[in-house]
């Protein structure tokens, strides 16, 4: 996947929705509210690894309204 739609929902689950309409997780709350998790379609970097998602889970936390 090459571009998608970060959000936040209810509960601050950081959500990222592909083109075909999936919505996968972001973050362990997203998981356990039931929604796929994204792991098997991030990349792999050139050292084999898997790229961070570090970024654009703070990015997509940013939209989650401030705890209070």
């Amino acid at each position: 996947m090459d571009h998608g739609t970060a959000e936040c929902r209810e509960g601050n689950l950081a959500l990222i929705t592909a083109p075909d309409g999936t919505t996968y997780a972001l973050n362990d709350r997203a998981e356990d509210a039931g929604y796929p998790d994204i792991d098997p379609l991030r990349v792999t970097g050139d050292s084999g690894d898997k790229v961070s998602l570090g970024s654009l889970l703070s990015r997509t936390m940013k939209l989650c309204p401030a705890s209070g």
